[in-house]
């Protein structure tokens, strides 16, 4: 092909993302959102890691050529630091896509392909490999080796924890983010560096000493996301030893937690096995019973499974079969669903819902000995997803057009007729509701992003009024002016200054400017003491005119009434530089500034900065009054503003600052507010006794607003620290516990079932 087509050719190529990349993404999507959370966290203090490693390592390997014994020696290493500042780019690139490939490994259940260390070590393997490839894994394997040592108690929780978040198990081995993950991602990124074996060495055990030596951080971290997600909070560290062993295909599925321990404790079982005619039996019984009407009435408390089967034998006519085995783990389920139905944080309807997979559940519990042990069971992870999504759902009263209450119901109906001995439809249940609610949360967060938006402008716009308002009166307080110079302060500078705040902020040139106006206006209208003061006000006015011109027209101020006004203030100017005071007025003060707030925002001129500019000035302004004129009003400036109305101190608020004192933040329902994180559900019940449910989805900190959404996205309440520390005393306010909640279950029963009776 001739050159000029290949530049052609190469014109309309387009660089897409890799496929495999793309796919990669799609299933960690599908992830939980814990795991999103340490995905993203992990990574990046992985990431940052990664960078102090390539630093070091260029002053390294200079190091190494300076006390070279040789040029070739030093060559090497000169050769081999200009490799790596050059591949460094693409290296951390591809290190990141092998996380995301290990995470994406999560969602499919495949293990690794990169083979690990010891098996490369093998004997078999030994005789195969080159010596150099022989001296890279002996230098990997040992920094796999000891971080698995050292860090045992974390890397284990890890895995435990996001064992009980996904449906594969998970091990030392496919741990995205464990020791042999991030060494062989390390090692195949090096093996693609064209550089000396020396080299390759130093940057193994560079790599060792600051990635690998320091992923006991890194482990803290990431297990306090999941904490915070409350996932497994109270998992306590084990005995140190090896992290979570690789299940071996022969071995059952064992659990490896301490919960898991008891419950085999409790139940004297190990691995499934098949069933034996008794309990196929069983399972016939509690089929027939599954599909069987039952009134609703029998569901609410919980059923007794084996008060259930017995009457079922009794009405066959044969004596009840139930081996000690099945009668344990059948009256666990029992005393789960009881704490379930009894739990506060979900409405009635949605219990009714619950209710109807307890004899499902049963059948799981007899026939896959592995549900109580773990914690990624699809038939548990459909019933904390269920109860999830339920936390937030309340009555409508015509619950059977609610589209979460529908679909509810239709997945409960579904396994109720479709589940015999497949556990696997499980799966393809999970996998249509986790859908379903995933295109829930789209669409509500698609509603709240608007919600905060507009509560975010609201409190900005509220911020800028406030600030105008203060610095307006700290700079006329006990200031007697002219009536043109009261009205233009008062109208349209205070807007000039609303807008210039909301675009340019309080730390930029163009605020300090028309606070400099600001000042130079008042003081312009007085009579000069000193014949300097007199020279100087000569020179002011024109350059003072020219600036009130310039911020009145950015606001599109009336041409017409703009002149009137400087025709007025030509003569107000005339007669100061005369040394004549014309008729004054006082500037109208506002109620909201206490002298408290004038001492603490001394006014400042432009080389000093705004007295609004730390928040804990705007913290201390926000309670006050706008302005006079709003945004609509500056664009019609020939409106006169009317006067500002204070808002009546609702009685509320007076009972308020009897039981909650504002000045003692140490108060423990203030700080119990404090605690509140973003996403926690509330339920929330107002002045006529309405109940509801809502999410915190964000702290308006200019503000101190607490805005409260419901579960699609629509704002419910706006409470302030106070109110809601007033709700939680008179317990108008009851946070909801949004853990898993067959987990919580599960935790609560073991535990009463190990206190001695």
């Amino acid at each position: 092909m001739p050159d000029h087509a290949k530049q052609v050719a190469n014109v309309k190529v387009v660089h897409l993302e890799p496929e495999s990349l793309r796919v990669a993404k799609a299933r960690i999507a599908r992830l939980p959102a814990a795991v999103h959370a340490i995905h993203e966290k992990g990574k990046y203090l992985l990431m940052e890691k990664l960078k102090v490693f390539f630093d070091r390592a260029d002053d390294s390997l200079f190091e190494l050529a300076d006390k070279a014994a040789s040029n070739h020696e030093q060559n090497i290493y000169f050769d081999s630091m200009r490799e790596v500042r050059v591949q460094r780019r693409g290296f951390e690139k591809r290190f990141s896509i092998a996380i995301d490939s290990a995470f994406a490994d999560l969602a499919t259940g495949a293990i690794p392909e990169t083979p690990a260390v010891d098996d490369a070590l093998s004997a078999d393997a030994l005789s195969l490999v080159q010596d150099e490839d022989l001296e890279e894994m002996v230098a990997i394997e040992a920094s796999v080796n000891r971080a698995i040592t050292e860090y045992a108690d974390q890397i284990q929780q890890l895995c435990l924890r996001l064992d009980s978040l996904v449906t594969v198990k998970v091990f030392h081995r496919n741990n995205p983010l464990g020791p042999t993950i991030l060494a062989n991602a390390f090692m195949d990124q090096t093996k693609r560096l064209d550089i000396d074996i020396k080299a390759k060495l130093v940057l193994f055990k560079l790599f060792d000493k600051t990635v690998m030596h320091n992923l006991g951080g890194v482990y803290q971290a990431i297990n306090q996301v999941l904490i915070d997600h409350q996932v497994l909070p109270s998992l306590s560290s084990a005995p140190k030893q090896a992290a979570t062993p690789e299940p071996s295909v022969a071995a059952g599925p064992q659990g490896n937690d301490e919960l898991a321990k008891a419950l085999r404790g409790l139940l004297n079982t190990g691995a499934s096995v098949n069933p034996n005619p008794a309990v196929s039996e069983l399972v016939h019984l509690l089929s027939v019973a599954q599909q069987a009407p039952l009134p609703l009435g029998q569901f609410k408390g919980g059923i007794s499974g084996i008060a259930l089967i017995e009457e079922m034998y009794r009405q066959k006519g044969g004596k009840p079969q139930i081996g000690t085995t099945e009668r344990e783990v059948i009256n666990l389920v029992d005393m789960l669903f009881k704490f379930i139905l009894e739990d506060r944080n979900l409405s009635q309807p949605m219990k009714d819902i619950i209710a109807r997979m307890q004899i499902p559940l049963i059948k799981v519990a007899v026939l896959d000995k592995s549900f109580f042990a773990k914690g990624g069971h699809a038939a548990r992870k459909l019933l904390n997803e269920m109860a999830t999504a339920a936390l937030g759902w309340q009555s409508s009263g015509n619950d059977s057009s609610d589209p979460l209450y529908v679909k509810m119901d239709s997945i409960v109906s579904t396994l109720l007729n479709s589940f015999h001995t497949d556990v696997s439809v499980f799966n393809d249940l999970l996998a249509d509701f986790s859908s379903f609610i995933e295109k829930e949360r789209r669409r509500a967060e698609v509603i709240e992003r608007r919600t905060l938006d507009a509560e975010d402008g609201k409190a900005r716009a509220e911020v800028a009024r406030t600030v105008v308002a203060l610095e307006v009166e700290l700079r006329t307080i006990n200031e007697l002016l002219p009536a043109v110079v009261s009205e233009l302060v008062e109208g349209p500078w205070s807007n000039v200054m609303f807008v210039t705040y909301l675009k340019h902020g309080p730390r930029s040139q163009e605020w300090q400017i028309v606070l400099s106006t600001l000042e130079d206006m008042v003081w312009s209208t007085q009579p000069p003491k000193t014949s300097d003061d007199r020279k100087r006000l000569i020179r002011l006015v024109p350059e003072l005119l020219k600036r009130l011109r310039s911020g009145l027209d950015s606001i599109s101020f009336n041409p017409f009434q703009m002149s009137e006004m400087f025709k007025q203030l030509e003569d107000v100017h005339l007669a100061a530089i005369r040394g004549k005071v014309q008729g004054q007025t006082p500037v109208p003060q506002r109620e909201h500034a206490t002298e408290a707030q004038i001492d603490q925002a001394k006014p400042q001129h432009a080389s000093g900065g705004s007295p609004t500019e730390t928040a804990e000035q705007e913290r201390e302004v926000s309670a006050a009054k706008p302005p006079t004129q709003t945004i609509a009003q500056a664009e019609n400036p020939s409106v006169r503003p009317e006067p500002p109305e204070m808002p009546a101190k609702p009685l509320e608020t007076e009972e308020k600052s009897e039981s909650v004192n504002a000045a003692t933040n140490d108060h423990p329902y203030l700080q119990q507010v404090a605690s509140f994180v973003q996403g926690a559900w509330f339920e929330m019940k107002d002045s006529d006794g309405e109940v509801q449910r809502c999410r915190l989805a964000a702290v308006i900190k200019p503000t101190g607003k607490y805005i409260f959404v419901n579960r699609n996205g629509m704002k419910v309440a706006e409470k302030d620290k106070m109110e809601l520390a007033e709700m939680l005393r008179s317990d108008c306010l009851r946070a909801l516990d949004n853990s898993m909640l067959f987990d919580r279950a599960l935790e609560t029963v073991v535990s009463s079932l190990r206190k001695p009776q």
